[in-house]
């Protein structure tokens, strides 16, 4: 379905957590498969842990990540990319001089839609859009998705956000992996469930006859509508035998009408 939504004209964000793909914890990577993106199972690590060097495509025209070479991207990998016609690398990650620069965020497009794929799940968590090449990255995102220009005033308002907000720290690891792990709701106990059950109201002395009334009401409007509906019965069974009687004497009926249409001529 999401396949034909995408052949069909839509756009598509998928962000992939390396740890639930490799694990089959998710079947995200069936669609990434079928775009020819694949995540890589070791988590991708620069010299600053989650904060990584990066380096901008040649293929991402993008003017608003230019100036920007570190991301903050957490429990990530690089990706694996089959190449295809409409697939670039708009991102790499740059680990030192000797290793190759893998992507890290691909731009495809299937059909009629468009989609970006990124090794990390955590990438645009509020948290990570504090750092400005994050929010940057965001709105680069947005523009290319949906085909808009951001003008510079817009950008710099959402920097200014940002900037009030650098006092606040970045999730450590540990705050990732509870994140990122499933949250089991505990069934409420016996004792709890009895405890939910309605509050019945005590009929008082007062609405007793009123109650008694209402009834006897409904019971003389029962008792009319089963006469009815007795009577209906009645008139449909001599229906039926109306019927039966004229199916009986169809042939007789017929000689008669055919004898006296041959006296009329």
């Amino acid at each position: 379905m999401i396949i034909d939504y995408l052949v069909g004209g839509g756009n598509l964000l998928i962000l992939l957590d390396p740890i639930l793909e490799c694990s089959l914890r998710s079947n995200v990577i069936e669609l990434t498969n079928v775009l020819g993106i694949y995540p890589r199972c070791s988590p991708l690590k620069g010299s600053k842990g989650n904060l990584i060097k990066i380096i901008r495509s040649d293929e991402f025209k993008s003017d608003i990540m230019s100036s920007e070479n570190e991301l903050f991207y957490p429990r990530g990998s690089s990706l694996i990319v089959k190449k295809r016609p409409f697939t670039k690398s708009l991102l790499r990650a740059y680990l030192n001089e000797k290793e190759a620069k893998p992507p890290i965020v691909v731009f495809t497009k299937y059909g009629n839609g468009k989609a970006i794929v990124a090794g990390s799940s955590g990438l645009l968590l509020d948290s990570a859009l504090r750092i400005k090449s994050n929010l940057k990255l965001a709105l680069s995102i947005l523009s290319i998705i949906l085909g808009i220009e951001i003008s510079q005033d817009k950008i710099q308002e959402f920097l200014g956000i940002i900037k009030r907000e650098e006092g606040k720290k970045l999730p450590t690891e540990e705050a990732m992996e509870v994140l990122s792990k499933e949250v089991e709701i505990p069934k409420p106990k016996i004792e709890e469930r009895k405890e939910m059950k309605p509050v019945v109201k005590e009929e008082t002395k007062e609405e007793a006859p009123v109650r008694e009334v209402l009834e006897g009401q409904l019971m003389n409007k029962i008792t009319k509508l089963e006469d009815t509906i007795r009577e209906l019965t009645n008139k449909i069974v001599n229906l039926e035998n109306v019927v039966d009687l004229i199916k009986d004497r169809v042939e007789e009926i017929y000689s008669m009408l055919k004898h006296r249409d041959e006296e009329s001529h």
